[in-house]
């Protein structure tokens, strides 16, 4: 991906960077993925095809901590909630964090 690319403007094109990187390493390998697990909000979940399972795996509270990663965290809030909105699977590491994504409607396992 590009460098900078959590900025403004240059993080619109990381996801679609990394979904044709991945499209192309799976394509070459001949492979048809069965699951896709992302750890971010970077926009990756949802149109791999049927049958692929879309798992949201949160390992961290990035609107909370926006601040700290100096980001928006209106940004990240709807970035959040495209994801969840995409994922068939939601685990979260935190029940607090569990707790904000059953809230919001994430279906948890």
């Amino acid at each position: 991906m590009l460098p900078g690319f959590t900025r403004p403007g240059i993080r619109a094109s990381t996801p679609v960077l990394i979904r044709a990187q991945v499209r192309w390493a799976i394509r070459k390998l001949g492979f048809r993925p069965e699951a896709v697990v992302t750890l971010d909000l970077g926009g990756l979940l949802g149109g791999w095809g049927s049958g692929v399972t879309n798992v949201m795996y949160g390992t961290d509270d990035y609107v909370a901590g926006a601040a700290l990663m100096r980001m928006s965290a209106r940004h990240l809030r709807r970035r959040e909630r495209q994801a969840l909105s995409r994922a068939d699977v939601t685990v979260a590491v935190s029940s607090d964090l569990a707790r904000r994504w059953a809230d919001m409607g994430a279906r948890l396992s």
